[in-house]
């Protein structure tokens, strides 16, 4: 970020945003896609912590719906994904990154993944819970843990 938007940012808000307090952290860097370029336009406007994990959560009452809608191999049931989860989101945890899990609705996320990336695979569901989370960030929300 150049000396320039960084002096207007902590003009706009009235702290400084720190080189590694980037929204793109969350979901790593989708190269040449139209997805990327909205994030690095937003990673200016926002802060948030520097070690930030989205990480979509579906409920045991959506789990089936979510697994339908989703064009990549999935747990076959909800506690066979949080059991096959809960050690990520631990070792994570354990180097000092907050996980933050986001509740969605399957469908609204489905139509989003098509819309934006075309399937709805890995790729395409992080993207979303970093937007989803980026979302409630700037309009004020705290998602849940």
């Amino acid at each position: 970020m150049t000396t320039h938007l960084r002096n207007v940012h902590q003009w706009r808000y009235g702290y400084d945003l720190a080189p590694s307090c980037r929204l793109l952290l969350l979901v790593g860097c989708y190269a040449g896609r139209r997805y990327d370029r909205r994030l690095i336009a937003h990673q200016q406007e926002i802060t948030m912590p520097a070690k930030l994990v989205a990480f979509l959560w579906p409920t045991p009452e959506n789990y089936a719906r979510y697994v339908a809608v989703s064009d990549d191999r999935m747990h076959p049931t909800h506690a066979a994904f949080v059991a096959a989860n809960a050690p990520k989101i631990e070792a994570l945890a354990a180097r000092g990154i907050i996980v933050q899990r986001v509740e969605f609705d399957p469908d609204e996320m489905a139509a989003w993944c098509r819309r934006e990336f075309g399937a709805v695979n890995a790729e395409a569901r992080g993207a979303y819970a970093a937007t989803i989370l980026m979302q409630r960030h700037e309009s004020g929300g705290q998602p849940k843990h």
